[in-house]
């Protein structure tokens, strides 16, 4: 059996794995005064990277092989598996205190990949419907893998109340992976607005968070920002 520690670094870097995402440039004015500008440049925002299996970074989706969105769910499911192997082989506090790590993880991943799929076509319109549906399948993937984690484990995944200190740790993580040099340019997203496609169909289930309350939490959680600036116009 491998050592639980290890175990729980694997399936925390496969959630990195086949990943898509931005940083929102609505955000970028309160960045800008921070030291967070010294790793965000202005040039970064509403631009999609995308992390594949092997967690090389990608500045365009278009090298994405569809498939490789559509099996993260799959990818997750042995995320799972790994929690039953080691549940099997840790005592019940040592199993939940790993349990707990990794649900904090999994749990700011929901909200951050379900804010990201509803908010990809108002920060980037030109978005193609593609591209759009790879956050739509990554939300719903994050969000199916929470469930099953409480169905197995008994234990809530998903809560409004991620702990601050946990989503600064995420999101550095991601920003750590980010190459120091400019990444090569790769072939462009297409400009012209493509039609609509309908959307792909998902459980109905009550959301997580409203925009704006997740607006709110992403601010004053990972960006630091008084609540009190928290209505200002961006």
């Amino acid at each position: 059996m491998e050592n639980s520690k290890h175990v729980l670094n694997k399936i925390i870097s496969n959630l990195f794995r086949n990943y898509i995402f931005y940083f929102p440039k609505q955000f970028y004015p309160n960045i800008e005064p921070t030291f967070l500008s010294d790793i965000i440049r202005p040039d970064m925002v509403n631009t999609i990277y995308y992390f594949d299996f092997n967690k090389e970074l990608h500045k365009n989706p278009s090298v994405i092989h569809g498939l490789d969105i559509f099996n993260k769910g799959n990818q997750l499911d042995n995320n799972t598996n790994d929690l039953i192997t080691l549940k099997q082989n840790l005592t019940l506090e040592e199993f939940y205190h790993i349990f707990e790590k990794y649900g904090q993880y999994v749990g700011t991943h929901c909200i951050m990949t379900q804010w990201m799929y509803a908010n990809i076509k108002i920060d980037m319109p030109l978005t193609t419907s593609k591209v759009e549906s790879m956050f739509q399948f990554q939300a719903k993937a994050f969000d199916e893998h929470a469930d099953k984690l409480e169905s197995y484990f008994g234990e809530e995944t998903i809560t409004s109340e991620v702990d601050d200190n946990q989503v600064l740790e995420i999101v550095s993580e991601t920003l750590e992976e980010l190459p120091a040099i400019e990444i090569k340019k790769e072939v462009e997203i297409p400009t012209k607005p493509q039609k609509k496609e309908a959307p792909l169909k998902a459980k109905q289930k009550e959301p997580l968070m409203t925009d704006e309350k997740a607006r709110k939490y992403i601010l004053e959680t990972v960006f630091g920002i008084d609540p009190e600036f928290l209505d200002a116009e961006f």
